[in-house]
């Protein structure tokens, strides 16, 4: 139905029935506010989807992305969508409530206690720690040096690095699990009070915002916040408001200040992309002059909610997906191999390019960006369709419904095996939290990621965690 008062009826039916469940959570578990799907509720659904819908309500202030659909039509077509987000929404929370969860988390569970593998006694190998910021600090130069850093990557960069850019990845998450270890440290009783714990933990910091910043990482500047927030959650068992917003704050300065950089480098004709000192100059120069005109323009910013809200907005992005889909225009022989790809998450996690000549290449953004808006072959343009239209292009409504229950059903198997009193165990956990609950649009590349992350992490918290004296 092209009824607006339909899509506000199903705006309201996703925000209650996630906060009927959220409430359920809470009334149920102490740690609720790290349960993945509370978080993916409010992050993934609550951001990206219900909050830009307001602005087609309120003041009917539409993306830009609905110049492809029929402007007679256009509620027709974002009605479309948020029955497809509902479904979504409803099987990850069914998925959640599943009792074959349980099963499989007690197995898991019982294979850990078995090879003895998780440490209890948070006691910091600062050596390992170091190793894992000078992995955190390489991986953004490899980055820079291969063509394949942020905004700055150009095509044929990414076309090399295919084979190995799962392995940068990897190699980025040992200053990100380095910053998550810190962060709890910092506000536990052991070393709350010392010097090089904090000092470390500044550094690290403050170069993971950085990092985030010059590469157009908006995700980035945040999760840096997000993980000192969870730190501070899991210590002193409540939400800390004044890092809430920092957070806020580092989101807003991010959306300020990442798109004067991304003109700033196709415009600069001087630039080297991958030159670290022509790439950081760059981005710094770009940064300054943003600050110089707010302050010239003596105004905060041109910023605005009604751009925040497009920025974050995969309605609409959905709605021109299952139009694409439902007008039969995707050709097998240019799309990717939706359905393929996720039957083989595990495959696709462990089984490395060198041997496996046809392995799928992660390029459904620049397809979307291609042959679903229409952008110039040669574009370097990358945009997210969100899972839901990638489930959709998979398999329909029965796609979307089956890949979000298995994301809730993986999300409660994760939480009860690793979700414990032992730090090992909440560091594994936390390792992984942010993508499950983040749900990034390519589901099949983001499943083969978790599942590649999590060895890494059980053999990095034996190391950065000192065994403790009883059980050696």
């Amino acid at each position: 139905m092209n009824s607006p008062e339909l899509f506000i009826g199903l705006n309201l039916f996703l925000v209650l029935y996630l906060a009927w469940n959220c409430s359920r959570t809470f009334q149920r578990s102490n740690f609720a506010w790290l349960q993945p799907p509370v978080l993916a509720s409010i992050l993934h659904f609550g951001v990206q989807y219900a909050f830009p819908n307001v602005r087609y309500v309120v003041n009917s202030e539409w993306h830009e992305l609905s110049k492809f659909l029929p402007s007679t039509e256009i509620f027709l077509h974002l009605n479309n969508a948020m029955l497809a987000i509902v479904v979504a929404a409803v099987g990850m929370w069914i998925g959640y409530g599943s009792r074959i969860a349980e099963s499989i988390s007690k197995f898991l569970t019982n294979q850990l206690r078995h090879i003895s593998i998780m440490r209890s006694d948070f006691e910091i190998n600062f050596w390992t720690i170091i190793v894992l910021i000078a992995m955190g600090i390489a991986a953004p130069i490899l980055q820079i040096q291969m063509g394949v850093f942020g905004y700055f990557s150009d095509g044929e960069g990414l076309l090399k690095a295919q084979a190995i850019s799962q392995w940068i990845n990897l190699l980025s998450s040992g200053g990100k699990l380095a910053l998550l270890v810190l962060s709890v440290a910092i506000f536990s009783e052991r070393y709350r009070r010392n010097q090089i714990v904090r000092a470390l933990f500044i550094l690290l910091l403050l170069f993971q915002v950085f990092v985030g910043l010059i590469g157009g990482f908006k995700s980035q500047v945040f999760m840096p916040f997000l993980f000192v927030g969870v730190g501070y959650y899991l210590v002193k068992h409540r939400i800390s408001f004044r890092i809430l917003i920092i957070a806020a704050v580092a989101l807003v300065l991010s959306y300020v200040l990442v798109e004067p950089l991304r003109r700033a480098r196709f415009s600069n004709p001087t630039l080297d992309n991958r030159d670290i000192y022509s790439v950081v100059n760059t981005a710094l120069q770009s940064f300054a002059n943003t600050f110089e005109a707010l302050q010239d323009d003596k105004r905060p910013s041109d910023f605005t909610i009604g751009k925040l809200q497009q920025r974050v907005d995969l309605t609409t992005v959905t709605a021109v997906s299952l139009q694409f889909a439902d007008n039969g225009q995707v050709n097998e022989l240019t799309a990717p191999k939706f359905l393929q790809n996720i039957v083989l998450i595990p495959f696709h996690a462990f089984i490395p390019r060198f041997l496996w000549d046809e392995k799928a290449l992660a390029n459904d953004g620049w397809w979307f960006s291609v042959y679903v808006l229409g952008r110039p072959f040669n574009t370097n343009s990358s945009t997210a369709m969100g899972p839901v239209s990638y489930l959709y292009f998979a398999g329909g409504h029965v796609l979307v419904f089956l890949g979000f229950w298995a994301i809730g059903l993986f999300q409660q198997v994760y939480f009860r095996t690793f979700a414990k009193g032992q730090i090992g165990s909440w560091i594994v956990y936390l390792g992984v939290l942010y993508p499950i609950v983040a749900i990034e649009s390519n589901v099949a590349a983001s499943g083969a990621g978790v599942l590649r992350l999590i060895p890494f992490l059980l053999i990095a918290q034996s190391l950065v965690v000192k065994r403790s004296k009883k059980s050696s």
